[in-house]
């Protein structure tokens, strides 16, 4: 077809488009209807802080541990046996994806011990 020539279907501009929700409504406002107690809400909220502060400290503390873990991986790169320096070396790999910062300092290292 040409350009300009295109024939528009009148049933398809008859059909009004509706839609089922309001577009002005702000959804993240609480409905007036029904109103929260202060005292649930205040509860609520300090359930949702301890939460949050228990996941923080257990992330810490699984941030010391992958630290500590690296310092004792890092000398299984010495190793005579084939199957732990591959393991070490999967690990760093794996750490280092996480961008972990003792990662990198044991990856430099890497090329020597192969090299040995």
């Amino acid at each position: 077809m040409a350009p300009g020539s295109e024939t528009v279907d009148a049933a398809l501009l008859d059909a009004a488009t509706q839609m089922d929700i309001d577009p002005l409504e702000d959804e993240d406002e609480p409905k007036e209807d029904a109103p929260i107690p202060p005292q649930q809400n205040n509860e609520e909220g300090i359930k949702i802080l301890q939460l949050t502060r228990r996941y923080h400290l257990d992330a810490m503390n699984f941030i010391e541990i992958i630290h500590t873990a690296s310092e004792a991986v890092s000398l299984l790169l010495s190793s005579r046996n084939k199957a732990e320096v591959t393991e070490a070396m999967d690990f760093f790999k794996v750490i280092d994806a996480y961008r972990v910062e003792t990662a990198r300092v044991s990856i430099l290292t890497m090329p020597l011990t192969i090299q040995s």
